[in-house]
C-alpha cells in the first residue's frame, strides 16, 4: 500500500537530502531548512499505551532495543509525570475527559529512526523520533520534559478526536499555564536547530505571547483560551467581550498560520523574509525578499507539491463521491479572494438533524394546509363577496408555486447522492429562500388589500344594499391571519427555516474541507514581498469579511514561487492581470515614446509557459485513470472482494470507483496490488496502439448524446472488446444480470492478457506505486480575463493545446536533448548578435554597468537588446541574414564560414560596395548621425531644426572618430536592411520581413515553442501532432466557419471561462460569493466540472457558452467605463452650477422606480459616488475595434 510521509505533528524535524553537500555541518542545522524531506524513518520499537492514563505517573512499557530508544523513553516518561504533576490544568482535565471516554483507550507507540517529527500521531500512532538523541548528544538536556510534555497533548488530543485546530489550542493552553521559566526552557528546547530547524512552534509560541492587542484588565495575556472562552460566556461588558474575543480570534488567526506551516515545507528561509519584510525603506524590503524568494530550493518545493496533493487527494474526503479541490493560480487581486473562500469551503453531511428539519420545513410550506386554512376563513363570507374571496384564494394557491424552486433547491442538497453538499449552496438556498419567501409574502399581502378595498369599494358603489363591510373585514382579518401564520416573520415557514439553518450551523463543525488554495507569485522585485501571505498576514486593502476568511481557512492557504503546483492542480485559474496597457519605448531617433498596445503576446507567452505543467497533470490524470480501471477489473475476477465492494455502494450512496478503491485498500485485497499494477499498464500500452479506436468510440457516443469519457472508451474497448461500429440504437435491450455475467468474464480475460503480456517492469513499477491511490478527475483550467468574445477558444486554447502536442510528441521521441541543443543555438547568437550590434551602438557602458551589479554578460547583453527596440530590430535582422547564410552554404559547400562576432554574410559586404546603393546608404547615415548629435558641439553653428547639407554633415563627421564610427555602423546596418529586403523579394515564401520581425520573441520568450518546432519538422513528426496520443484537447473541434463544437475528441481537460466580477473594495466578498457568477463552458462534462466547482464558494453559479461569457465581461467592463464617466461629468457640472451636490443629483435620479431598484441591485442605476468593481474599464468600442481586428498589432 502506498503510504503517505508523516504531514503534521509536534517539532518539525527535517532531515536533508542525499548529496545536499552544503546543508550537511550539524552545527548549522537550521540552514537545512532548505533542503528537507519529510520521511518515515526506521521503525524501531513498538507497544500499546493507555492513553488515558497521562495523569498517572505509569511508564510506557516498551522493551529496550538500544540507547537512543531508551532516552527516548526516558523522556516520554519524564513528560509524563510532567502532565501529572499539572493535571488540574484545565487543558489537561479536559484531554483526561476526553481519552477517558474513548471506546478503545489503547494507543499505538512507534519509535523510529530519523522520523520527520519529534511527535507525531498519524493512523491511531503517537510516533516518537530516537535520532534526536545523537544529535543533542545529551541525555537530559534542558527544557525537555515541558517540551515533550506538549508534543504528547497534541498527539493525545488528536488520537482523542480533537481536530488539528483544537489540539494546537490546547497545546497553547497548556504552553500558557506554565509558569514563565518553564516556558522559556521549552522554547530553548524547541529552538535548537535539532528539535525544530524551522523554529514553527518556536515562532508560534512567541507569537502569542507577544499578543499586540489590549486585554482587559487584571487579565494576564498569557490566560489559556479554554479559560479566556470560559470568561467571554460570563462576562456582560461590551467593552470587555469585544477585547476578550480579538485575543481569542487573534490567537486561531495563530493557529491557522501553524496547522499550514505544519503541512508545508518552507522552500525559503523564514526568518530572513520576515526580517527583509520588516524593513522600512521599500526599495531596500524588495531587493532582500527577492533574494531570500530567488534562491528558493526548486526540489523541496516539488516535493511539497507531490506530497500535499497526494494526502489531500488521498485522505480528504476519502469515503466520498466528492473529490477535494486543489486550486493553483495567478496571485492577483480577483483570483486571491477566490482562493481565500476555496481554502474556507466545505461540504456539509447530511445528519439526522438536518434531515429532520427539511422534513419540517417541507411540510410547514405544504400549500394545501394554507389553502385549507384560507377556506376556512371563507365560511362565514356573504354571497355577494364571495367570488372575490374565492378569486383571492385561487390566486394565492397560485402564488404558493412560486416557492417551490427555493423549496426545490433545498430538497435537493440534502437528498442529493451521497448525502454531501456545499455548505455555500446551504447558505445561497436559505437565503434564497428568504428572498422568495420575503417577496411572497409582500404579493400575497397586497393581494389581499387590494381584494378588501375592491369589495368595500363596491359596497361604496352602492352595488349591494346589504349591511357587509363589518362581516368582509372579519374574513379579510381571518385571511391575513392564515397568511401570517403561513408566511410571515412569526410563521410556520420562517419559524421552520430558522430551525434548518440551525441544523446546518451545528453539523458545520464537522464539515468536510474541500479546498487547497495554491497563489503562483514567480520570484521578482516587486512581487517577493507578498510571500507574507504565508505569515497569514491580512491584506490592508481586502474588507473586514475577507480578512476573517484568512483567519479561518488560511491553514489551506499557500503561495508559491514554483509552477510545480500546477502539476498536482484539481483546477487551475489563470487571471493575467492586464493585457492593454500603456509601455515606454525608445523609437528610432533615440527618444522615450509612449504606446498603447493590446498584448497577446504576454498572454501567450504565459499559457505557453505553463502548458508543460499542464501536460504532466494530464498524463498524471491518465496513469490515475488506468490504475481506477484496473482495480475495477481485478476486483471483478474476486468475487468476495466485488460482493463487498457492491455491498458498500449501496449501503453507502457510493459511486463505483469509490467502492472499488475503499475495497482495495482493504486487508484481504492487498494482495492483488501487483495484479492491478499489470492491468493498469496492460492499459497504458492498449491505450497506445489503439488509441483512434478508443477516441472513435467517444465521439460515437457523444454523436448519440452519451458523454462519456476516455476511462470509459477503455472499458469498452479494451475490456468488453466493443468497436466504435457496434454502438447501434437497434440492439435489444439486455438485463442487468446478464451485462453483469459477461462484463465479469471480460474482466476475467483481461487480467489474464495483461498477467501474459508482460509489459516493461518499469510501467508495472510506477503503477505500484498509486495502485490504490484514488482517481484524479479531469483537470479545468479556467481563464478569468479576455479581450472580446473569441478570444479563449480561438486563440488560447489553440495555443495550450499546441503547446502541450509539441512536448508531448518531442518527449515520446526522447528528443529532449535536441530540443535543448537547438535552443541553445538560439541564445548564442543572440548574444553573440547582440554584443556585435551593441558595440556597434555604443552601448558597451550600459552592458558593464549590468555586469558590475552582478548580472552575467549574456543576461546583461540580453537586458539591453530587450529594452532598446531599434538596437533589437538590427539585432534580429543580422540574425535572420545569418540564417539565410547558414542555409545557403548548406547547398554550397565552397561558401566561407564566417564569425557572427566580427563578420556579416558576404552579400552585406558586396552590397557596402555597390556603387548604384552607396550613396543612398551614405545620405541616410548622415541624416541618422546628424539626428542623433545635432545639439553636440560639433555641430554648433548649424540649425537644429533643419538638417545641414549633406557634404556640410560629411565633413564635420570626418572631425571626430565617434561620429566616423556612428557614420560606419550606419551605413552597415542599412546595407543589412537592403540586403533582407532583396532576400525577402527574392525568396518571398520564406517571409523573411515578417521573420525578422518576430524573430526576437520567437527565439527567447518563444525559444523552446520555435525550437521544438524546429525538431519535429526536421525529423517530420508534424503529422503526430494531431495524435489522440499526443494531442491533448478539452474535446472541441473547430468547423470551417471557425464556431467551435463539442466532440469529445481527445478530451483530457476542462476549459472554463469563468469571468471575475469582484467588486474591488465595496461589497468584494460579496460580488464574489453572492452574486450569480456566470461560467463559460465548452461541453456538458465541463459544464457539470465548472457548476460544481464555482457552487464551492459562489451562492448560484449560472453556466452559458463561453462567448455568452466572454461579452458578459467585457460589456460589463464597458458599462462601468460609461457610468463613471457619466458620473464624474455630472459631478463636475454641479459643482460649476453651485446648485446642490451630487448625492442630492443621484437621489432625484433614483425617485424613478427603475433606477431605485437597478441602485438597491448594485446593477449600476444612477447611484453617487464611484463605485469600484468589474475589472478594468474599456472604452465603449473596444470590442468592437477587437472584434473587427483593426489594429495590425492584433
Amino acid at each position: 500500500m502506498y503510504t503517505l510521509p508523516p504531514s503534521s505533528g509536534f517539532g518539525i524535524k527535517l532531515h536533508p537530502y542525499a548529496g545536499a553537500d552544503k546543508h550537511t555541518n550539524a552545527n548549522d542545522a537550521k540552514s537545512r531548512k532548505g533542503t528537507a524531506k519529510r520521511v518515515e524513518g526506521r521503525l524501531v520499537a513498538s507497544a500499546q499505551w493507555n492513553g488515558w492514563e497521562i495523569v498517572k505517573p505509569s511508564s510506557v512499557s516498551i522493551q529496550s532495543c538500544n540507547k537512543e530508544a531508551d532516552t527516548i523513553l526516558s523522556w516520554i516518561e519524564l513528560a509524563h509525570r510532567f502532565l501529572h504533576y499539572h493535571s488540574s490544568l484545565p487543558t489537561v482535565t479536559r484531554l483526561v475527559e476526553k481519552l477517558a471516554a474513548r471506546t478503545s483507550p489503547k494507543i499505538r507507540i512507534e519509535l523510529r529512526d530519523n522520523h520527520a517529527f519529534l511527535v507525531n500521531y498519524q493512523r491511531d500512532t503517537i510516533t516518537f523520533d530516537t535520532s534526536i538523541v545523537n544529535e543533542i548528544n545529551n541525555a537530559h538536556p534542558l527544557g525537555v520534559e515541558p517540551a515533550y510534555a506538549l508534543g504528547l497533548v497534541t498527539a493525545l488530543a488528536l488520537s482523542g478526536g480533537f481536530s488539528e485546530r483544537e489540539a494546537i489550542h490546547m497545546t497553547l493552553g497548556l504552553f500558557l499555564s506554565l509558569p514563565s521559566a518553564t516556558r522559556s526552557a521549552a522554547l530553548t528546547f524547541l529552538d535548537s536547530p535539532f528539535s525544530d530547524p524551522g523554529s514553527t512552534h518556536t515562532l508560534f509560541f512567541k507569537d502569542v505571547l507577544a499578543c499586540p492587542l489590549p486585554a482587559p484588565q487584571d487579565l494576564r495575556l498569557d490566560t489559556d483560551t479554554i479559560t479566556l472562552e470560559q470568561l467571554l460566556d460570563r462576562e456582560r461588558s461590551v467593552e470587555v467581550r469585544e477585547k476578550l474575543s480579538e485575543i481569542i480570534k487573534f490567537r486561531d488567526h495563530r493557529a491557522s498560520w501553524l496547522q499550514g506551516q505544519l503541512l508545508v515545507d518552507l522552500p525559503y528561509s523564514r526568518a530572513a523574509l520576515r526580517e527583509a519584510v520588516s524593513v522600512h525603506d521599500i526599495k531596500t524590503r524588495r531587493e532582500m525578499a527577492y533574494r531570500v524568494i530567488r534562491d528558493f530550493d526548486r526540489e523541496m518545493e516539488k516535493a511539497n507539491a507531490e506530497r500535499i496533493s497526494a494526502q489531500i487527494r488521498n485522505q480528504w474526503l476519502q469515503d466520498h463521491n466528492k473529490h477535494p479541490v486543489i486550486v493553483v493560480g495567478r496571485e492577483s487581486r480577483a483570483f486571491s479572494n477566490q482562493a481565500t473562500l476555496l481554502a474556507n469551503s466545505t461540504y456539509i453531511s447530511r445528519t439526522p438533524e438536518i434531515t429532520a428539519a427539511t422534513t419540517a420545513l417541507m411540510q410547514a410550506a405544504d400549500e394545501s394546509l394554507f389553502i385549507q386554512n384560507l377556506l376556512k376563513t371563507s365560511e362565514a363570507v356573504p354571497p355577494w363577496a364571495s367570488e372575490d374571496i374565492f378569486k383571492l384564494a385561487n390566486s394565492l394557491k397560485e402564488q404558493v408555486r412560486h416557492l417551490q424552486p427555493a423549496l426545490g433547491r433545498i430538497r435537493s442538497l440534502v437528498y442529493g447522492k451521497g448525502g454531501l453538499s456545499p455548505f455555500t449552496q446551504y447558505h445561497g438556498g436559505i437565503i434564497h429562500l428568504s428572498e422568495v419567501l420575503t417577496l411572497f409574502h409582500q404579493t400575497v399581502s397586497s393581494q389581499v388589500d387590494t381584494t378588501h378595498r375592491r369589495v368595500l369599494s363596491a359596497l361604496a358603489n352602492g352595488v349591494s344594499r346589504n349591511p357587509g363591510p363589518l362581516v368582509v373585514s372579519s374574513v379579510m382579518a381571518g385571511v391575513r391571519k392564515a397568511v401570517e401564520e403561513y408566511s410571515g416573520r412569526g410563521g410556520c415557514i420562517w419559524e421552520a427555516l430558522h430551525v434548518f439553518e440551525q441544523a446546518v450551523h451545528n453539523s458545520s463543525p464537522h464539515a468536510h474541507a474541500v479546498g487547497f488554495s495554491v497563489l503562483l507569485q514567480r520570484p521578482s522585485l516587486s512581487g517577493s514581498e507578498r510571500f507574507k501571505t504565508n505569515e497569514l498576514e491580512p491584506k490592508p486593502e481586502q474588507e473586514e469579511a475577507l480578512q476573517q476568511l484568512v483567519r479561518l481557512g488560511g491553514q489551506n492557504l499557500y503561495m508559491t514561487p514554483s509552477p510545480e503546483w500546477i502539476v498536482e492542480a484539481t483546477d487551475i485559474i489563470e487571471a493575467v492581470p492586464l493585457f492593454i496597457y500603456e509601455r515606454t519605448l525608445v523609437d528610432e531617433s533615440g527618444h522615450p515614446v509612449t504606446v498603447f498596445e493590446v498584448d497577446q503576446e504576454g498572454l501567450e507567452q504565459t499559457v505557453r509557459d505553463m502548458a508543460s505543467y499542464w501536460a504532466r497533470n494530464i498524463d498524471k490524470t491518465m496513469a490515475s485513470e488506468n490504475a481506477a480501471l484496473a482495480r475495477e477489473v481485478v476486483l471483478h475476477t474476486q468475487p468476495a472482494l466485488l460482493a463487498a465492494a457492491k455491498a458498500l455502494q449501496a449501503k453507502d450512496d457510493l459511486l463505483p470507483e469509490v467502492a472499488f478503491r475503499l475495497v482495495s485498500k482493504s486487508p484481504e485485497a492487498q494482495a492483488h496490488v501487483s495484479a492491478i499494477a499489470k492491468v493498469a499498464a496492460w492499459l497504458e500500452v492498449g491505450f497506445d496502439k489503439h488509441a483512434e479506436e478508443v477516441e472513435k468510440f467517444v465521439e460515437v457516443s457523444w454523436q448519440a448524446s452519451r458523454f462519456i469519457g476516455r476511462v470509459d472508451a477503455l472499458r469498452a474497448v479494451l475490456v468488453r472488446g466493443k468497436l466504435a461500429s457496434s454502438q447501434r440504437g437497434d440492439v435489444a435491450p439486455r438485463s442487468d444480470a446478464d451485462e453483469e455475467r459477461d462484463y465479469v468474464e471480460a474482466c476475467q480475460r483481461a487480467l489474464k492478457l495483461a498477467t501474459d503480456a508482460a509489459p516493461p517492469s518499469g510501467i508495472v513499477d510506477r503503477y505500484s506505486k498509486i495502485a490504490l491511490e484514488r482517481q484524479r478527475p479531469l483537470p479545468a483550467f479556467h481563464l478569468l480575463t479576455t479581450e472580446a468574445p473569441g478570444l479563449v477558444e480561438s486563440f488560447i486554447q489553440v495555443v495550450l493545446e499546441e503547446e502541450m502536442a509539441l512536448r508531448n510528441v518531442i518527449q515520446a521521441h526522447s528528443l529532449e536533448d535536441e530540443v535543448r541543443a537547438v535552443l541553445k543555438t538560439y541564445n548564442d547568437r543572440i548574444t553573440k548578435v547582440g554584443e556585435r550590434v551593441i558595440r556597434e551602438y555604443g552601448y558597451d557602458a550600459i552592458v558593464s554597468q549590468y555586469v558590475g551589479q552582478g548580472m552575467p554578460r549574456a543576461s546583461a547583453i540580453g537586458r539591453v537588446v530587450s529594452d532598446n527596440l531599434p538596437l533589437q530590430k538590427d539585432v534580429c535582422t543580422l540574425a535572420v541574414l545569418a540564417e539565410v547564410y547558414h542555409v545557403m552554404r548548406q547547398s554550397d559547400s565552397t561558401l566561407p564560414d564566417i564569425d557572427l562576432a566580427t563578420q556579416d554574410p558576404p552579400f552585406v559586404d558586396q552590397l557596402m560596395l555597390d556603387a548604384s546603393r552607396r550613396p543612398s546608404f551614405e545620405v541616410k547615415a548622415l541624416s541618422w548621425v546628424w539626428q542623433q548629435n545635432k545639439t553636440d558641439p560639433e555641430f554648433k553653428g548649424h540649425s537644429i531644426t533643419n538638417m545641414p547639407a549633406p557634404q556640410v554633415v560629411a565633413d564635420i563627421v570626418r572631425t571626430s572618430d565617434t561620429l566616423t564610427q556612428e557614420f560606419s555602423s550606419f551605413m552597415r546596418w542599412e546595407a543589412r536592411r537592403a540586403a533582407l529586403d532583396i532576400m525577402n523579394e527574392t525568396h518571398p515564401n520564406l517571409h523573411l520581413a515578417d521573420r525578422s520581425k518576430r524573430y526576437y520573441r520567437t527565439h527567447t520568450a518563444l525559444g523552446l515553442t520555435t525550437a521544438r518546432r524546429e525538431v519535429i519538422g526536421k525529423h517530420g513528426l508534424h503529422g503526430k501532432l494531431m495524435d489522440p496520443r499526443y494531442a491533448y484537447s478539452c474535446g472541441v473541434a473547430f468547423n470551417k466557419d471557425g464556431r467551435s463544437r463539442p466532440t469529445g475528441g481527445r478530451k483530457r481537460y476542462h476549459f472554463v471561462y469563468g469571468p471575475s466580477r469582484v467588486n474591488l473594495g465595496k461589497d468584494e466578498r460579496k460580488s464574489v460569493e453572492v452574486w450569480p457568477q456566470f461560467v463559460g463552458a465548452t461541453d456538458p462534462l465541463c459544464a457539470q466540472h465548472a457548476r460544481a466547482f464555482y457552487s464551492l464558494i459562489n451562492h448560484n453559479p449560472i453556466v452559458r457558452p463561453i462567448a455568452g461569457a466572454e461579452n458578459l465581461k467585457v460589456s460589463e467592463n464597458q458599462w462601468t467605463a460609461l457610468v463613471r464617466s457619466l458620473r464624474n461629468v455630472q459631478a463636475l457640472f454641479v459643482e460649476r452650477l453651485g446648485v446642490g451636490d451630487i448625492e442630492d443629483l443621484a437621489y432625484q435620479f433614483n425617485q424613478r422606480g427603475g433606477l431605485a431598484v437597478a441602485a438597491s441591485k448594485e446593477a449600476e442605476g444612477y447611484m453617487s459616488g464611484p463605485t469600484a468593481g468589474y475589472c478594468i474599464p474599456k472604452d465603449l468600442l473596444f470590442k468592437l475595434f477587437v472584434v473587427t481586428h483593426l489594429d495590425s498589432r492584433k
